[in-house]
This record gives C-alpha cells, structure tokens and sequence, in this order.
C-alpha cells in the first residue's frame, strides 16, 4: 500500500555524445550507463541507488524518538479506491501529569516505551506512526473497525498491566483509542478518515479514558451535538496581557462548546463573580503575580468552588522559580507557562484541557 515518497531514473544504453547526456541529466536523469549491455557493475550501481533511497525515506518518515514513522509516512498513502483499511487514533491518558512528576526526560522513556510496545502488539503489515505529542496512529490494512477495536482493546489491557520504571518508581499508564474504517472506498481520503477515529477518541477522553471507541456519527459528530459552554476567564493585572489574550482566544472555537470569554485585572474580582459559578466548563488564566493576592492563592480559593471538577486551571507567570511551579502543581494547577509566551501554545494548551474529565 505504502508509496515511495522518492524515485530515480536511470538512462542505460549507448552512443551517446557529451551534449546528450548533459541534456539527460539536466532533465532529471540521476544516472547514466553508457553501455548496452548490463553487466555486474551495472547492477551493483542499481542496488546503490536503492539503498540510498531507503536511507533517504528513512530519514524523512521515521521519528527520531520513538523509531516509528512520523506523519509525513501519511503522503505516501494512496488516495482513491481502498478496499479495506482500519484507522486508529491513540492518546496516552495524563501524559502531562508524568511530564510533570517526573520531567520530561521520563515523559521520552514513556513514549519510547509505549511505541515499541505497539510495534511488538500488531501485524507485520500493519503502521505505527507518531502523530504528535502523546498521540498515535496505527493503520491496520483488511481490518474491519470491529476487529480492529476487539485487537485494540487487548493492547490496552496488556498495555494498562505492564509496569514502566522511571526514576526507580514503577508506574502505569493507560491509553485512550478511537476507531474508524473504510471498505471500498472509491474517493478514499486519509484525513477524513483520521478526523473520523480522532471524533470516537474524543468521545472516550470526554467519558473516562481508558477505552476504545469505534466512530459512529450519531453519537461522535459534535458538530451536530448541542453546545456546551466553555467559559475562559483572564485574570493578570497587565492591561497589555488581558488585551492580547482576549484579542487572540476571542474567536477561540472549539467542538462541542460555545465559547465565552471575560478579563479580569485581579483575582478578587473573578472569584466575587457570578462568572466563575455559571454552570458549565472553566478554564482560568491565572497570573502568579496579581496587585491584590498572590496567585496561588486565588488558585487556592479556586480549588474550594463546588464546580472544581469542571473548572481547570492555567498559571502565567514571569517567575522562573522551580518551587513556585512546584507549589502551583500541588495547589491544583492543570498546567504552567512562563512569560513571554506565544499565543498559539496558550490556545493549543487550552483545546488540550477540554478533552480531561
């Protein structure tokens, strides 16, 4: 199924002069064999060339960590007619929480790990590939969803069992998957069906984790699902700050929820609103270092509300002591950036807190 993403043409044959193999060559000719008659050399320079295209293939399409392919092995797949193909979307569950615990040098062992797991748990003709971040996909070719999902939730079982040593503490972790496939398609597009398995994927991380979904556009569309709310609240005392994040997170749009955003200059003012109690999704942008109180203890108060299940917490700040992060995360922080930082992270940070339960 898999195409070359790279090829070489190679001219054989005789007779001809300096002006013609030049115009050969600047046409694309990668190679020239002025001979008739192929003999050994011939081949072994045939063979030449196809290694180096392996190793050129290698370098683009294999992620360096994990040694499974990346998302640019996805441009070699065919679109059009495909008979039968299973896709799967998998997202390791609290992939932060260990990147935080144990750093981010223990958060590459759990992705090394986890992908070589998958390699040794499918087919030989299957694909493992790094999607990004803690999120993979593996293309299963003559499956259907429901096979693919009964094998899938078999990984997960062996997966949720074994016991990953990171800084000598045995931990285990689990994964969330969602499922989609096609038979006979005859304008077969791999987006499409990648956005498909990411929908019953989503569907799991809103309902527990831990499980593999198969798509059903009845119950994954969330296009077509009433609206939730999702309520965005800044609060810093900069007027720059509040001005560029309501600028940029305005028009925020996310599936499944209707977004609303308000600004605050301190903590006091949020936590006195009737904002902060509206029933629905919260998620707090909070400064550490505000005029009236200590951001930590705004998030402190913050993680008394009745709601607190459903209200998640960002800190931004310009401090660069490690304690201080140390302490927000033990106050209840779901996640940290430090100034200066950009605002497309703030809002991919920000899709990324929707999907916990």
């Amino acid at each position: 199924m898999q195409q070359k993403m790279f090829s070489f043409v190679m001219f054989i044959g005789g007779g001809l002069d300096a002006e013609e193999k030049r115009r050969y060559l600047r046409s694309g000719i990668a190679d020239i064999i002025d001979d008739p008659e192929v003999d050994d050399l011939a081949i072994e320079l045939i063979f030449n060339r196809l290694r180096l295209l392996d190793t050129m293939e290698q370098r683009v399409v294999v992620d360096p960590l994990t040694q499974v392919y990346n998302r640019s092995f996805l441009a070699g797949f065919p679109t059009g007619r495909v008979s039968e193909l299973a896709c799967a979307v998998l997202d390791i569950d609290n992939f932060k929480q260990v990147n935080d615990t144990y750093g981010h040098a223990s958060g590459d062992i759990v992705l090394r790990n986890f992908a070589a797991y998958l390699k040794d748990a499918v087919r030989e003709e299957d694909y493992v590939i790094r999607y990004g971040g803690e999120e993979f996909l593996l293309l299963m070719p003559g499956l259907s969803e429901e096979i693919a999902a009964s094998r899938l939730r078999e990984i997960l079982d062996g997966y949720m069992h074994r016991p990953q040593e990171l800084k000598q503490t045995a931990i285990y972790t689990s994964f969330t998957a969602g499922v989609a496939s096609i038979v006979n398609d005859e304008r077969f597009v791999m987006a499409r069906l990648i956005e498909q398995a990411d929908q019953a994927l989503y569907y799991g991380k809103r309902n527990g984790k831990q499980q593999v979904n198969i798509y059903d556009s009845s119950r994954h569309n969330f296009e077509e699902e009433p609206y939730k709310s999702l309520y965005l609240s800044v609060v810093d005392d900069d007027g720059i700050i509040r001005s560029l994040l309501q600028e940029s997170l305005e028009g925020l749009q996310m599936d499944g929820y209707t977004t609303k955003l308000r600004t605050f200059a301190n903590g006091g003012s949020l936590l006195d609103s009737e904002w902060i109690k509206q029933a629905g999704k919260h998620i707090v942008l909070l400064d550490g270092v505000i005029a009236d109180m200590d951001g930590l203890e705004v998030l402190a108060a913050l993680r008394q509300f009745t709601n607190e299940k459903n209200l998640f917490v960002m800190m931004l700040t310009g401090r660069q002591d490690n304690q201080d992060v140390v302490k927000a995360l033990e106050l209840g922080a779901d996640d940290y950036m430090t100034k200066p930082f950009h605002v497309e992270e703030v809002a991919a940070r920000i899709k990324r807190l929707t999907l916990r339960t």
